[in-house]
């Protein structure tokens, strides 16, 4: 069985998938790598038109204030949307590949977007799949800066408080993106902005139910 956890950033995702590698004893790859992958093959110019992502944190120094003083919700919500579609090959090629091969794989990252997984649902009966969101800006706020992870790319990153609040404006434009399409694509949704713990307990659940 595939197991595909996407959603907006900083939903969950990754706790997520290793709760559920953890209960099932199977693998799991954050979609960031095959990013990485992707990238590695592509030329210059190619990688500025697909990766805009990766090009917009670039040119902001990698520095959340910079990034979010310089480009509105809207821009940066565009750019993940845009940069997410540019694996979604390579994100087919590794579900099918891992099907023919019975190997049980968990994929987790933003890139995994309705319209992606939708189509990997209808082509491969062997596909499960859960969105995460949060709705709730302060709990989307107050999540990240009590997040004892130092790699956090949220609290890491930013220095301006008034960042934090940019950020996570960000993250319920992107939740409300991946609930509307979500709803298009008649995928399941669970929003983790309340009692985060039982809505990972819950969309595990969902997961591993026959």
């Amino acid at each position: 069985m595939i197991y595909l956890i996407g959603g907006a950033p900083r939903c969950g995702k990754t706790t997520l998938a290793q709760k559920l590698s953890k209960d099932l004893k199977i693998s799991w790859l954050a979609a960031d790598s095959l990013e990485g992958v992707v990238a590695a093959y592509l030329s210059k110019s190619d990688l500025k038109k697909l990766f805009p992502k990766s090009v917009m944190r670039k040119k902001t120094k990698r520095s959340n204030d910079l990034m979010y003083d310089t480009f509105s919700t809207k821009e940066i919500t565009a750019v993940y949307i845009k940069q997410a579609q540019a694996i979604w090959k390579a994100t087919r090629a590794l579900v099918q590949a891992s099907i023919y091969e019975g190997h049980d794989l968990i994929i987790e990252g933003y890139q995994l977007q309705p319209k992606l997984v939708a189509q990997l649902q209808k082509d491969f009966k062997e596909v499960k799949a859960v969105m995460l969101v949060k709705t709730d800006l302060e709990s989307i706020i107050t999540g990240a800066l009590n997040s004892t992870n130092k790699h956090d790319w949220f609290i890491g990153n930013t220095k301006k408080t008034g960042t934090y609040r940019k950020i996570g404006l960000l993250i319920e434009k992107y939740s409300a993106y991946i609930i509307k399409e979500s709803h298009n694509h008649h995928l399941r949704v669970i929003d983790t902005s309340s009692n985060f713990k039982a809505a990972v307990n819950l969309a595990a659940k969902y997961l591993k139910s026959k």
